[in-house]
């Protein structure tokens, strides 16, 4: 009688034991625990730009193999989260799309309330221009992200996304770019806190489009350097509805061509 409980307590020592070193061996290299809302399986998503890539990505992303509810969505606009969510409701199981009045966030700042709403992870679908400060927040707050290629339109952006970026590693976030590619791994890799991040990668593709421009409106050879360390910011200083964008439209109300020579490009 004596025997079994001595095997059992010598099992139950060695397990805990290859708990505790498995559990130091995660966090020595930056995993990060599987995610779980409420006790559940569920992944709770934001989804941060509500025109029709971003419906589409959301769909994408409630269409997976894993247990993803829809419980905060964000847009400049009104009308466009009412689109989405319309959108959404038929062609998706109602059950997965779960967002009330006050997680409908609109405005520019809507971004940040969405993050902030409880949730795991968010989808960053807006235009370009506006990745690199939504994909900041969003590692700030330590949430797993896919954000939408290209992630920068000008190479200041590019290296703001590759330096939070950094801090996603640090943290073991989840990062996911551009195809709805890659969804099944992105939430698996979520599910499971397997190391998955993709931006470095979306980074330098963008950049290479980026470089393609310069050369083009510059009429120069532009070597990777050159262009990567360009100073040429084309967002606004302040985000506001009265911002002044640094490129403004002629007399005739039109936008001048890019003029190979003559063009600031890099």
């Amino acid at each position: 009688m004596n025997e079994p409980r001595s095997v059992k307590s010598h099992g139950d020592s060695s397990r805990r034991e290859f708990l505790k070193a498995s559990a130091s061996a995660g966090l020595a290299v930056g995993l990060v625990p599987a995610v779980h809302a409420a006790g559940t399986d569920t992944v709770r998503i934001a989804l941060v730009g509500c025109g029709g890539r971003g419906t589409g990505a959301a769909l994408n992303a409630l269409q997976t193999k894993a247990n993803v509810r829809l419980v905060a969505v964000a847009d400049a606009f009104g009308d466009r989260i009412d689109q989405s969510l319309k959108g959404l409701a038929a062609q998706t199981d109602r059950d997965r799309v779960d967002v009330p009045e006050d997680r409908r966030f609109v405005g520019l700042d809507a971004y940040q309330r969405a993050i902030e709403s409880g949730v795991e992870a968010v989808l960053l679908c807006t235009p370009p221009g506006f990745r690199p400060a939504h994909f900041e927040a969003a590692v700030r707050a330590g949430k797993h992200v896919f954000m939408e290629k290209p992630v920068a339109t000008d190479a200041p952006g590019v290296r703001r996304v590759l330096a939070a970026n950094e801090e996603a590693k640090r943290k073991g976030l989840a990062v996911a770019v551009g195809h709805q590619v890659e969804m099944d791994d992105f939430f698996a890799a979520i599910q499971s806190g397997e190391p998955y991040n993709e931006a470095d990668y979306g980074s330098t593709s963008t950049m290479t489009a980026i470089l393609g421009r310069m050369a083009s409106y510059s009429g120069k050879i532009v070597g990777w350097d050159e262009a990567f360390n360009s100073n040429l910011d084309l967002m606004p200083k302040r985000i506001a509805w009265d911002a002044q964008p640094p490129i403004q439209p002629g007399p005739d109300g039109l936008y001048a061509c890019a003029m190979p020579g003559v063009s600031k490009a890099l």
